[in-house]
């Protein structure tokens, strides 16, 4: 069937009419008055009239013809071969991440987008059309398609890729919303993997037709993917390692230098350059040592300058590491602080000894410090805490040492669901008939958490139980020492992101010799180094994203406004949200600009699509038949004689 490109230019076929108009309007009017003179002329010639007659009538029809061609190739007649497509929606969806920002031969992939989204607007006549550019926020050109072009060429000309990983599967959910009765979706995009991620074309209405505009090429990137940190919380004086990894998406290997800048709280900054070589498809760690001087943020910058890159934007990266005076320690319990002779004094005096600043708190899980949860300490417990609040701490990355003094606090052993314990406490057992108490079994004393009794190893041998729990192991749990019976007396385990640690002696001096001893700091000297939250991957937060905060300002003196009490971070960078310093960094997954395998998402070029969606246009060869004709008419009316007069 034939769809108009521009069917208003139809009404404009009535000036064939003018040719027919003239004829009339100058046709001679005279009368006929007999000559005798010429009277043998006139009889001569009276065959003559009917030919001309008939060119004249000719000239005339190739006149009219000739208009009606050029009108209709004006209104732009194309010929579709799917009846159904006129009139059926259509559906554009944009990429709008950072990834578009990517340089092909000096035309962006985001201006190839936006010039194909143009074409298929333009060759989809006759049909609503709807545009929604997948950016930091998806963006719409209408709530649903419309006839009206304006609305989406206005939004392809002041849309921009954000600097976020953007969301495409919500911009096309968002446009298989808008196509309730059916329609055509057009997904362009580079086709990087990062960007089709979760858009399953075989999961849409069979209504839908789905194509995908690939706007962009193989070409290989090399970027910063992370700054991470180990341990994941930095105290003041305590070794830090800055791990920072650098990725090669490409088949081709590349050489160059990483450029480390670190800013102290206390405004000293040093910069310490690393050559680096980036094997193909391959990722490098470099390994950069830091001890922070005081409290406060040290902020890490990494640049990257390798050739062959396909994405400058993400060569370099941010992060902000907080450093805190001592690692957060909440202690839950009941007892008396200030008892000389229970098990809580002996506890916190050990935790203070091994530099770490237990306070009380009275809830679990502890509040976290700038979003890292601490170490949660229970001892000599009243009531048993929720095993739900403790379990969310330790998956959440959260530690936990359990001081099994209390029937609370062997309960609290199987309380948490879904987490096995490092032991399993049992009923309170009194020694008084064993001489001397119970003493200890096997030590691992290799182990990171019992460095400090290296060297006194045989002060674990004095320890003794006037009174304690018998508590097997649970399976795959370490036991550190081991009572002589073979119950756990200090036993660890990972928990879900986090550890989970028993010491299953009491340090109250009427149970044990711990506290007698000194034992018990020896024991915890190294806690704060084991327990502190595990290393983080990336110490920055995806560019894009929103963050909670009234407002933001970044180090280039740009700003961001709240909205509902959040800030949108939507350039990398540091940024000072509130009174806190937060980075921001292009998300990793965006570096890999490399396009899915054709067979999974089969891509089609802009000019295929739009010839697809347009049919074949009729008005060129309108246009050389109106050419024709007025050629023919210029040589018929050419041979016509003239009237004589």
């Amino acid at each position: 069937m034939i769809a108009w490109l521009a069917p208003g230019l139809l009404g404009l076929a009535a000036l064939a009419a003018a040719p027919v108009a003239i004829h009339l309007l100058t046709r001679s009017r005279f009368r006929p008055r007999p000559f005798p003179a010429l009277a043998f002329l006139t009889a001569g010639r009276s065959g003559a009239g009917a030919p001309s007659r008939l060119r004249h009538w000719l000239v005339l029809l190739l006149r009219t013809l000739a208009i009606v061609a050029l009108v209709l190739a004006a209104a732009g007649p194309r010929w579709t071969t799917a009846p159904a497509a006129a009139g059926r929606p259509l559906a554009v969806v944009v990429d709008g991440s950072v990834s578009m920002r990517q340089d092909l031969a000096g035309i962006t992939a985001w201006e190839r987008a936006t010039a194909a989204a143009d074409r298929l607007i333009e060759a989809a006549t006759g049909r609503p059309v709807l545009v929604v550019v997948a950016g930091d926020a998806p963006e719409r050109s209408s709530p649903r398609p419309e006839p009206e072009r304006a609305p989406a060429r206005s939004l392809l000309r002041i849309a921009a890729p954000g600097w976020g990983a953007g969301s495409l599967p919500t911009a096309v959910a968002e446009a298989l919303a808008a196509l309730p009765e059916g329609g055509e979706l057009v997904v362009i995009s580079d086709g990087s993997r990062e960007a089709l991620a979760g858009i399953d074309p075989a999961a849409f209405p069979p209504a839908v037709a789905f194509r995908h505009v690939s706007v962009g090429t193989a070409a290989g990137n090399a970027a910063v993917t992370a700054i991470g940190l180990d341990p994941g919380l930095a105290v003041v004086g305590r070794p830090l390692r800055l791990v920072i990894e650098a990725a090669r998406h490409a088949d081709t290997p590349a050489a160059g230098a990483l450029v480390v800048t670190v800013r102290q709280p206390g405004g000293g900054e040093e910069r310490r350059t690393r050559p680096v070589s980036l094997p193909a498809d391959g990722v490098v760690r470099i390994v950069e040592d830091v001890r922070p001087d005081r409290v406060g943020e040290v902020l890490v910058e990494a640049a990257l300058a390798v050739g062959g890159d396909g994405l400058a934007a993400d060569d370099r990266r941010c992060a902000v590491v907080r450093v805190v005076p001592a690692p957060p320690v909440a202690v839950l319990t009941a007892g008396d602080p200030a008892d000389p002779r229970g098990p809580v004094r002996p506890v916190l005096a050990a935790l203070r000894a091994a530099g770490l600043d237990p306070q009380p708190v009275p809830a679990v899980p502890p509040p976290p410090l700038d979003g890292a949860p601490g170490i949660l300490v229970t001892v000599a417990l009243g009531v048993v805490p929720p095993g739900r609040d403790l379990a969310a701490h330790l998956l959440a990355g959260g530690a936990w040492l359990q001081v099994v003094v209390s029937d609370a606090d062997a309960a609290a052993a199987g309380a948490v669901p879904d987490l096995l314990p490092p032991a399993r406490p049992g009923a309170l057992t009194a020694l008084d008939r064993v001489r001397r108490g119970l003493g200890t079994g096997a030590v691992r004393a290799e182990h990171p958490l019992l460095a400090g009794l290296r060297g006194r190893e045989s002060l674990v041998a004095q320890i003794r139980a006037r009174r304690y729990r018998p508590a097997p192991p649970s399976e795959g749990a370490q036991v550190l020492v081991a009572w002589a019976d073979g119950s756990a007396l200090l036993a660890a385990r990972p928990a879900g992101r986090g550890q989970w640690l028993m010491l299953n002696a009491s340090p109250a001096e009427d149970d044990t010799t711990l506290a007698a001893l000194d034992a018990l700091p020896l024991l915890l000297a190294r806690v704060g180094d084991v327990l502190l939250p595990p290393a983080v991957a990336d110490a920055a937060v995806p560019s894009g994203s929103m963050q909670p905060g009234r407002s933001a300002r970044r180090d280039d003196g740009s700003a961001s406004t709240a909205v509902d009490g959040a800030v949108r971070l939507d350039r990398p960078g540091f940024w000072t949200v509130d009174a806190r310093v937060v980075a921001a960094a292009i998300p990793a997954g965006e570096a890999d600009l490399r396009p899915l395998p054709g067979a999974d998402r089969p891509a089609e070029t802009p000019a295929a699509v739009a010839a697809a969606t347009a049919g074949t246009p009729l008005w060129p060869w309108l246009l050389v038949a109106a050419l024709v004709v007025m050629a023919t008419e210029a040589l018929i009316a050419g041979g016509t004689p003239r009237r004589a007069r």
